[in-house]
């Protein structure tokens, strides 16, 4: 390890969480009186591996610590995550004296020795664990297949006595080896006056024992004799305090040091004492061992260092060990060097090639870690590691505003600051239960359960009672203040330090240093952190000399000179000062105010009461007196600040990156979850030393200003340059302490973050799924950044070499690049956005709002991408308004800022965009961003804005004219989105949203305002497209063609709302058979028929397309349907519908014909409903006549119910009313034959009469009367075939009587028989028949003869008339010839 004098600091990698083990319990022979009797100390120690440059084993080690009988192994990459690295062995009864780790070519081996039994644990070896199972970020470890049937393997351990009786001694010191080749192990255990060596064969486990003493009497007496002659106790000469055994050469060794101060070296192949030295320089002076023990430890370079620890004090003593150059035994021990140690007490230490680590503790129980360097010439100076303060009740920042319970939840619960298993254990402490804590809790229902706890003891101690405010927060303050003691009080025990590793790992020498429930690492500190934390006192020990001064020695004297100053104004100021800084700037002050006002009360307060004295004012004015050149000191130290990568183009080309780090040798370097927190907490602390250089520096300027200690040109300088910039450096790196101090938003999929994620995967601006499903502890802005592709893109620029160096690589370790890569990565003041672009891609929308707040106002770079993201934010939390100004802001920056520039153009097109086509594709990622989030409202106004920014004739204007379209549309915005639809430039488009506005103002029943629009130039689409929409709708709830005829009627075009209506009727015959069907399909001819009749004549048709099969196939015709054919039609429609309520055959019915329809009216005794259909399809009613006289003649014996509920279904309208139904069924059979009959003809009343007759009724006087005057031959041919003999002669009787003279025009006769008028026709076939029937029936009722003669003598009579009419006639013509 090179040595350069700088600084270490501690780093607490994130152990939140604390990892699970696995138990194995071992029991090898020892009791319970073993532990009473032997107190071992805590130990800890581990290992690097040797081969360092595999990526298996790079940056890969193992720690252990002991307590009592119990040894944990953990094994830690800082480049893997590994899978069950943590075993814990228990050896029941026996507490573990020594652990050593070696390490094969195919095994790793821990030897372990108890004070009852040796043990040899061996583990696969990485190399040879990965070539099986491959490598990959999350990997095996070694301890992954412990288990206790390995470790009681007998050829693993050997049992050494059961220390059954208090008299028997027990061992006290124990050490542990392994030859090179792995085939045996040596184990060396001291009991109180002996030392014995256990050698194990590897193979077979056969174990010998050896003790080792001196083989002569005489050097003993001599030794023995010389103590006594200077005053030692001789007693305790073979009581070994310390073992170590050495590899010297292919020789394995032992090293004893013994209580007398005597190190001997022993061989393990005979047992003999191969060299002995004295370790401390002969004096007359007795020297006497403090209760404080030494010990040994083996180094490189033939080194063997040996803590002395006397009453007078402490030292180190360094001895070489010289090997016999003929290759014999005659080893040599030479003492080299003596250091004294400091005054504490020495809990443990290490030897390197060119230092002693040392961890020291206190009187007051406070540790440290120093180490001195063994290089000559560089003097004994032990320079301290800065340590880690732990946590303070008193760094809870309380505000009057704060609650208390916020505060005290934030601070305890922030990522590393406490275990989880640290906050389980305070909690049951303060529930003062006895149930065991549940250190698996998920942090958010660990949380709870803490705030629940309190608030519970909370309520028990008001018990109910009214309180006012300022006791009630009093009480709450003292109980998460109780809280917090707890876990304060388990933390400080967790974090005793009881061991130290040093580390020579591939990418980092650093220090383990294992406590007892974590452990940390020391990193040398950079630069400028090494300035700070030096102070004055040796600034100017500093060999390492940054490239940027190399050669200008008067350049670094003057930035040392400017960082002591601002170090000696870091131990001035008050803690609460400092403080108050920090919550100005996060509340926004500007820095040049806030301190302005500080120096201000600094300068005029009372002399020595101040922060800042009078005495200690002018010794800085003094001390910047002595720079030669105050404003350059400033600017060398702000260019030694500014984290800036190169220009942004140099960031972009990196060729290839993914490629180079997949086959470099950084792959995975760091990518553990312990070495991205070791780089993101070693940022924290480099970025809170500069943070607070800047902000001294800035308090330093103002004193010099305000105290006038320089030249007014100088000061001039400063206030005009120096200051500004840094007021920016201040407020850079308070957002870079934020950022790396602030908890991260829970990785916990919800609903609502995971449709967050896809509303924003959807616009390629999140990929944060995969990361958020791996983070499982709480952790920072930064490290959860890295964890998520912060550190992808880290590699990369340290593959390609482009971030800022402050020292020379090759004097670096990789663990500073890395930081400083990562610093430049979240440096705001510079083009870089690399943050800001994964705030919003992993969905951490709180923090982005404080991220953009704490960089608005002063930080101009990114400033419109800042504006995007917490538009986005703005967006998911609801604030659409805000969002939508931070949008139209932020479109500014589509061309110019690189990450608007990403993500708008670099994923949609390749090539050069013009200004005006990234305006567009920004407005569109847009627009569908808020479509995302249903916020249509902000959608149209972006699309109003975009379009005002387009020239009329761009090629996408209609598109955002089609985006208003759509959302005034999907807002029912109707008239809006017709304008919209009007005003669109393309006319394909403004056909497809007309068609898209009709469906939608159909579904609403809108159609009153589908109605009003104008529809300018698109009347004709319109039409197309409802006609369209018709008929490809079932009929069925299709209110479209009523629209249509509505519309044609009020645009005065009857014809069309004619066709329409009658096309809708069609429609209801041919698909649906219901009665309502049939009604819809009435009202639909009934609407055409109406409008026909108010078309001009000649216009006054329609053409009906029809099919019809002839010889060819399929024929489509078309025919000319004029009113009265629809009329017919419509006649035909109300007719069934009449008949469907009386029959139930609808699908029977529908299938008839007229003639058929008018006969089932009939029979369904509907029969002014039949003789309308008759009428309409000029059909002859007879059957409609002959069903009514049926009706007629069975009313007379039928119910009178009966016979009024059928004639209800008749029009009885111009009937008058009757009590009697036979009255009114009558008069409807008279006003039907009225209305029906054909002038001069009897053809109905013929029907009529012929079925009343063949009823055997009588028939109606009003037809007798109208029958006898038109026909009266016919009524008597009736009355004779219809047996009515008496009535037909009694007709004939006076039929011939009204020709002879008498009232003929009672029978329709023009006149009488008379010589000079026309003929008469005389009935003679139906009189003969008359009389024939008559004659046949005088044997059954005198009546018959009786009418016989009277018709005889009638005819007689007649005849007489005739004859003498006709020779009257005869004569005349005579004459007249």
């Amino acid at each position: 390890m090179e040595d350069h004098n700088m600084r270490y600091r501690e780093v607490i990698p994130n152990q939140s969480v604390e990892e699970k083990w696995k138990e194995i319990t071992l029991t090898f022979g020892g009791t319970q009186s073993t532990l009473q009797d032997i107190r071992i100390p805590d130990k800890a120690g581990g290992f690097g591996y040797e081969n360092r440059s595999y990526p298996e084993s790079r940056n890969r080690f193992i720690y252990w610590r002991t307590s009592h009988d119990v040894l944990e192994l953990s094994e830690m990459s800082l480049d893997l995550n590994l899978i069950d690295n943590n075993v814990r062995y228990k050896f029941s009864e026996s507490p573990i004296l020594a652990v050593s780790i070696c390490e094969l070519v195919d095994f790793v081996v821990i030897l372990v020795a108890t004070v009852s039994s040796v043990h040899r644990l061996y583990y696969p070896h990485p190399n040879q664990l990965h070539k099986s199972h491959g490598l990959d970020t999350k990997c095996m470890s070694i301890f992954k297949e412990a288990s206790v049937t390995q470790a009681r393997d007998p050829l693993t351990f050997h049992m050494i006595g059961t220390p059954s009786s208090t008299n028997q001694p027990i061992a006290h010191s124990a050490a542990c080896g392994m030859d090179p080749m792995g085939s045996e192990a040596y184990f060396a255990l001291a009991w109180q006056n002996s030392l014995t060596l256990f050698t194990m064969n590897c193979s077979n486990g056969h174990t010998l024992a050896m003790e080792l003493r001196q083989s002569t009497v005489v050097p003993r007496i001599l030794s023995n004799f010389t103590g006594v002659l200077r005053g030692k106790n001789t007693s305790n000469n073979q009581c070994v305090n310390s073992l170590v055994f050495y590899l010297m050469g292919d020789e394995m060794v032992l090293f004893a040091l013994y209580r007398d101060n005597f190190l001997r070296m022993w061989s393990l192949g005979n047992g003999q004492c191969l060299a002995t030295i004295n370790c401390h320089e002969e004096s007359t002076e007795p020297r006497f061992q403090s209760p404080q023990n030494s010990t040994l430890r083996s180094g490189c370079s033939n080194t063997i260092c040996a803590f002395m620890s006397y009453t007078s004090g402490c030292e180190f003593v360094i001895i070489s060990i010289l090997p016999d150059p003929l290759g014999g035994t005659n080893h040599s021990l030479n003492l080299i060097n003596i250091i004294l140690a400091p005054n504490y007490d020495l809990v443990d230490y290490q030897l390197t090639e060119n230092r002693i680590w040392g961890l020291f503790c206190n009187s007051e129980g406070e540790y440290k870690v120093s180490s001195v360097s063994l290089v000559p010439g560089n003097g004994v100076n032990w320079v301290s590691a800065g340590l880690e303060s732990l946590p303070d009740r008193f760094s809870v920042q309380m505000e009057m505003t704060t609650d208390a319970r916020q505060a005290y939840c934030s601070y305890i619960f922030q990522p590393g600051r406490f275990q989880r298993s640290i906050i389980a254990k305070a909690l049951v402490t303060f529930r003062r239960s006895n149930i065991l804590p549940d250190t698996n809790y998920p942090i958010n229902l660990l949380k709870d359960r803490v705030c629940n706890a309190v608030a519970t003891e909370i309520e028990n101690e008001i018990r109910g009672l009214e309180l006012p405010d300022e006791e009630y927060i009093e009480i709450s303050l003292q109980f998460w203040e109780r809280f917090y003691s707890c876990c304060e009080q388990y933390h400080l025990k967790a974090c005793q330090p009881i061991g130290l590793i040093p580390l020579e790992l591939e990418s980092l020498e650093t220090v383990c240093i294992v406590k007892k429930n974590m452990f940390s690492l020391l990193r040398q500190c950079e630069f400028l952190e090494h300035c700070m934390l030096s102070g004055s006192q040796d600034a100017e020990d500093l060999g390492q000399i940054p490239k940027d001064f190399a050669g200008n020695s008067q350049k670094m004297d003057n930035l040392m000179k400017l960082v002591t100053i601002l170090a000696d104004i870091e131990q001035q100021i008050p803690d609460e000062d400092k403080l108050d800084i920090d919550r100005r700037l996060y509340q926004l002050q500007m820095p040049i105010n806030i301190v302005d006002k500080l120096v201000e009360d600094m300068l005029a307060g009372e002399h020595d009461k101040t922060p800042l004295s009078r005495t200690f004012l002018t010794q800085i004015r003094q001390q910047a007196l002595n720079i030669k050149n105050v404003p350059e000191a400033m600017h060398t130290l702000l260019e030694a600040l500014r984290l800036d990568f190169g220009s942004h183009e140099d960031m972009q080309a990196l060729p290839d990156p993914l490629e180079q780090i997949s086959q470099s040798h950084v792959r995975n370097l760091f990518a553990s979850q312990f070495g991205i927190s070791l780089v993101a907490e070693s940022l924290q602390q480099i970025a809170t030393v500069r943070y607070i250089l800047c902000r001294n520096l800035l308090i330093l300027q103002y004193i010099l200003i305000d105290t006038t200690a320089l030249s007014s040109d100088i000061l001039e300088n400063i206030r005009s340059h120096k200051i500004p910039e840094t007021e920016v450096f201040v407020q850079a790196y308070f957002v870079i302490v934020w950022i790396a101090k602030t908890s991260a938003d829970p990785g916990l999929m919800s609903n609502a973050l995971d449709s967050s994620i896809n509303r924003l995967n959807n616009l390629h601006l999140s990929d944060a799924r995969q990361y958020l499903l791996k983070t499982t502890q709480p952790c920072s802005l930064l490290e959860l950044f890295l964890k998520s592709k912060g550190w992808q893109m880290t590699l990369e620029h340290y593959v390609s070499g482009n971030y800022r160096m402050l020292m020379d690589n090759k004097q670096q370790m990789t663990l500073l690049p890395l930081a400083t890569i990562v610093g430049q990565l979240v440096w705001p003041v510079s083009g870089n956005f690399a943050f800001g672009a994964w705030l919003i891609g992993s969905c951490q929308h709180i923090h982005i709002q404080d991220y953009v707040r704490l960089l608005n106002g002063w930080c101009e770079w990114n400033n419109c991408s800042r504006q995007f993201i917490l538009g986005v934010s703005m967006l998911d939390s609801g604030e659409v308004e805000k969002a939508y100004d931070l949008f139209i802001q932020a479109s500014r920056g589509v061309y110019t800022e690189p990450f608007l520039m990403d993500k708008i153009i670099g994923q949609d097109v390749d090539g050069e965009v013009t200004t005006g086509e990234a305006i567009v594709m920004y407005y569109l990622k847009v627009i569908r961003l808020f479509e995302q989030y249903n916020a249509l409202h902000c959608v149209i106004r972006l699309a109003q804005s975009a379009i005002q920014l387009l020239m009329p004739k761009h090629p996408q204007l209609a598109m955002f004219q089609s985006i208003m379209f759509t959302n005034h549309l999907a807002l029912n915005h109707y008239e809006e989105a017709y304008h919209a639809l009007i005003s669109n430039v393309e006319p394909s488009r403004r056909k497809d949203y007309l068609r898209e506005l009709v469906m939608c103002l159909f579904h609403k029943k809108r159609l009153d305002l589908l109605m009003r629009f104008p529809y300018i130039g698109l009347q004709d689409e319109l039409e197309s497209i409802i006609e369209t929409r018709a008929r490809s709708m079932p009929i069925e709830d299709n209110i479209h063609y009523n629209f249509l005829y509505a519309f044609f009627i009020t645009k005065d075009n009857v014809r069309k709302a004619a066709a329409v209506m009658y096309e809708q009727a069609m429609r209801f015959g041919y698909e649906s058979n219901s009665l309502d069907a049939m009604q819809y399909r009435y009202d639909c001819l009934l609407a055409c028929v109406n409008a026909l009749h108010l078309v001009d004549k000649q216009y006054a048709w329609i053409a009906k397309p029809v099919s019809s099969k002839e010889d060819n196939g399929q024929v489509d015709k078309v025919i000319v349907l004029e009113i009265e054919d629809i009329r017919r039609e419509l006649h035909q429609i109300e007719a069934t519908i009449i008949l469907s309520k009386h029959r139930r055959e609808l699908s029977t019915i529908l299938k008839v014909g007229p003639d058929e329809l008018v006969a089932l009216l009939a029979t369904s005794r509907l029969f002014t409903a039949a003789v309308k259909l008759a009428r309409a399809f000029k059909i002859t009613p007879t059957i409609v006549m002959e069903n009514l006289a049926s009706a007629c003649v069975h009313a007379s014996s039928e119910q009178s119910n009966e016979v009024w509920m059928w004639l209800q279904e008749n029009d009885l309208a111009d009937l008058p009313l009757k009590n009697s139904p036979m009255a009114m069924a009558w008069n409807l059979l008279e006003k039907l034959l009225a209305e029906n009959e054909v002038s001069g003809t009897t053809i109905l009343r013929r029907s009529v009469a012929k079925r009343i007759l063949h009823l055997g009724a009588f028939l109606p006087h009003w037809l007798f009367l109208s029958y006898k005057k038109d026909n009266p031959s016919e009524l008597l041919h009736l009355f004779v075939i219809h047996g009515h003999l008496v009535e037909a002669t009694d007709f004939a009787v006076a039929y011939i009587t009204s020709m002879l003279g008498n009232n003929y025009e009672a029978f329709g006769l023009r006149n009488s028989l008379l010589s000079n008028e026309a003929a008469l026709c005389f009935p003679v076939q139906d009189i003969d028949l008359l009389l024939h029937a008559l004659k046949l029936n005088f044997d059954y009722d005198t009546e018959y003869e009786e009418a016989h003669k009277k018709l005889i003598n009638i005819v007689d009579e007649y005849l007489q008339a005739a004859e003498s009419v006709s020779n009257n006639k005869i004569q005349y013509e005579l004459q007249r010839s």
